[in-house]
């Protein structure tokens, strides 16, 4: 078969997965193997490239979408994902156009909310970085540091990533490798210079090495309880999970480091009423907050 054809047949299956995934379906490697009539390797294969979406398995090994992303992935967070997750290159020249089909019509046509145009607005400036990497063109960024808004000026941005939930720019500042959030960015320009990338600090970025130098990484001390510890002990669910008690009623205490609330926030809603934040005790009585009001149907 020709590269095109298996191109052709790849975006086929990852696009029907995606939309399976996106109505709730829980699937295993068999049984997408058996639908597309492919091996089971190749369905596990397919999966993996799709584990930039935040995919994660239940105790009978299906995997499924977190509660709080379904149905939301629209044709641009999805093909997003792709990019980054290097399964871009692997569509045909009418990738980009069969996925536009099949997702155009999950878009919300209501006018947006103040909440979802801050997404919409933080999508367009990580395409803008996106661009900007692919192409090596400097960035200037006014960038929110607590209660001001620094500038910073030419920056090379290197990478846009995708960590548990939260997206950021990974950029050079003159001979300083720095991480920054999305949601703090106010404003995102290219500019019409451009750069050559650095082989020392590509080798750091690939090693994952003090991506998060700039902002103090900050310890969230979790209680998982008895019932969905044995998860927690076999899968790390958390961004870099350490398991610091395990206690004689069987719940654990779990440590994990992160740079912003949007990191850890998202899964321990999902994961209620089995896990609950220990500290800072101030995020807890935020999730609380935001539960509340989500319940009460007033504002957080």
């Amino acid at each position: 078969m020709s590269q095109k054809g298996t191109h052709d047949r790849l975006a086929h299956r990852l696009a029907c997965t995606l939309i399976l995934l996106n109505q709730g379906s829980k699937l295993t490697p068999k049984g997408l193997a058996d639908k597309f009539n492919v091996s089971v390797k190749t369905a596990r294969r397919d999966l993996d490239r799709l584990d930039a979406i935040g995919l994660q398995q239940d105790e009978q090994g299906r995997y499924f979408l977190p509660s709080y992303l379904l149905g939301k992935l629209t044709f641009h967070e999805i093909d997003r994902l792709i990019m980054l997750s290097g399964i871009k290159d692997l569509f045909p020249e009418t990738g980009a156009g069969l996925l536009h089909d099949l997702f155009d019509h999950m878009a919300q046509n209501a006018l947006l909310s103040d909440a979802q145009g801050a997404r919409v607005s933080r999508c367009v400036e990580i395409r803008q970085a996106e661009a900007a990497v692919a192409e090596r063109r400097r960035l200037d960024l006014r960038y929110r540091n607590g209660g001001a808004v620094d500038l910073y000026a030419g920056l090379a941005p290197y990478k846009v990533l995708f960590e548990r939930g939260a997206w950021y720019l990974v950029a050079a500042d003159g001979d300083q490798l720095k991480t920054f959030h999305f949601d703090k960015i106010r404003t995102l320009v290219p500019l019409d210079t451009h750069f050559q990338p650095d082989p020392a600090m590509l080798a750091r970025i690939q090693a994952g090495d003090n991506l998060w130098s700039r902002e103090a990484l900050n310890e969230v001390l979790v209680a998982v309880d008895a019932e969905a510890a044995d998860y927690f002990k076999r899968r790390t669910v958390l961004a870099r999970q350490h398991i610091v008690q395990e206690r004689a009623d069987g719940s654990l205490v779990v440590s994990t480091e992160v740079i912003h609330p949007s990191q850890i926030l998202p899964i321990v809603r999902y994961w209620i009423p089995h896990v609950r934040i220990l500290d800072p005790q101030e995020m807890q009585v935020s999730l609380e907050r935001q539960l509340r009001a989500y319940v009460g149907g007033v504002d957080a």
